[in-house]
């Protein structure tokens, strides 16, 4: 009898031991976790903030001419600026451009039938947009306005739209006419400003690189001037819409080996391209940009804009742009869909993730 409660003993103890040793090795990876967590605070602390980061693979870092510039910060959050709108006390030409935005019809015929469109807002008191300013629709272009807006984000990089050298938008802005003043006032406030490259009439990879010889000309010696201090302190530009552009022109001047590429010239920069639909993955790697942002940030809206879609974008690359913007006043009256009018945002922090 003593025999066997001795074996039974050992084999009680040989059990529990194994089931300690399995469970052990199942939980590895999830007890891994924080002891990668810890171990990445420590390093931070150690280097004061710095942290390694990857490599884009679609295109290597090239030394900018302007390596002088110092950042004030190694990483920021990004915010679409737009220097559009106007009111009729400070711009009576342009009068309430903006402010009355069109009720954008739907891309597809049979949808667009649906509902109404092409409906204005009626100023001052109806405007296109979720949310009233403080200061009531002001005008893009007073220079006191511009300050208090630059003052109020001055810890952001600002990413201005621009719709090209004498090209205006649906509105009839032309925002290029606003970019001396805005760099003038940004380089008195010591903030950033990048560019939001819009879908101007007429534009093609070679004009864009003609665009792009033109900043570098006007504003390429300003320090403000937003530049990726990961990325051998390269100016930043968004290409918005950069689908309606084939992968084979982007590649023109965007690859190395590009027949008018920008690559390791004064005017190389780190170029981000719109990603809308699932395709849009093979005109952003074959185009040669340096990485994507997605715009629009409300589920079911377009392929790009869905939260869950994000995780399988970004592993395409290691720098993804995940931006957000509310368009529902502009897309509201078009849609019935509760889903539509009331999107999902899961972002986790206001404008621009660099990941």
């Amino acid at each position: 009898v003593q025999y066997v409660m001795k074996r039974s003993t050992a084999y009680l103890f040989a059990a529990v031991l194994l089931a300690g040793i399995i469970f052990f090795l199942v939980n590895l990876s999830w007890i891994g976790e924080p002891l990668k967590e810890a171990a990445s605070s420590h390093f931070k602390s150690k280097g004061k903030g710095k942290t390694l980061s990857r490599q884009s693979p679609m295109s290597s870092p090239a030394k900018s001419p302007l390596a002088g510039h110092k950042p004030k910060q190694t990483e920021k959050v990004h915010m679409f600026y737009y220097p559009w709108y106007s009111n009729p006390d400070k711009d009576p030409v342009h009068a309430w451009n903006h402010w009355n935005h069109n009720i954008i019809p739907h891309w597809n015929d049979g949808i667009r039938q649906k509902y109404p469109h092409d409906i204005k807002y009626a100023p001052p008191d109806d405007i296109g947009s979720c949310f009233y300013p403080k200061r009531g629709p002001y005008a893009s272009a007073d220079p006191d306005l511009i300050r208090d807006h630059f003052n109020e984000l001055s810890d952001y990089a600002i990413i201005v739209s621009w719709w090209g050298r004498g090209k205006t938008d649906g509105e009839g802005m032309n925002t290029n006419d606003l970019m001396d003043k805005l760099f003038e006032i940004a380089e008195e406030l010591d903030v950033e400003l990048g560019f939001h490259i819009e879908p101007y009439p007429g534009r093609s990879a070679a004009s864009v690189r003609e665009d792009l010889e033109y900043i570098f000309e006007k504003w390429g010696t300003s320090r403000a001037l937003y530049r990726d201090p990961k990325r051998g302190n390269l100016p930043v530009i968004y290409m918005y819409d950069s689908y309606q552009i084939s992968s084979h022109d982007w590649s023109s001047i965007f690859s190395k080996t590009g027949a008018k590429t920008i690559r390791g010239t004064p005017i190389d920069c780190v170029v981000l391209g719109l990603w809308v639909e699932s395709g849009h993955s093979e005109l952003i790697s074959g185009g040669h940009f340096d990485g994507f942002y997605t715009y629009f940030a409300s589920d079911v809206f377009v392929y790009g804009s869905s939260p869950h879609n994000w995780p399988a974008m970004a592993k395409k690359g290691t720098r993804a742009q995940l931006g957000l913007f509310d368009q529902r006043r502009s897309r509201l009256r078009r849609h019935k869909n509760p889903s539509l009018e009331r999107p999902k945002y899961k972002i986790e922090r206001t404008g621009t993730i660099l990941r």
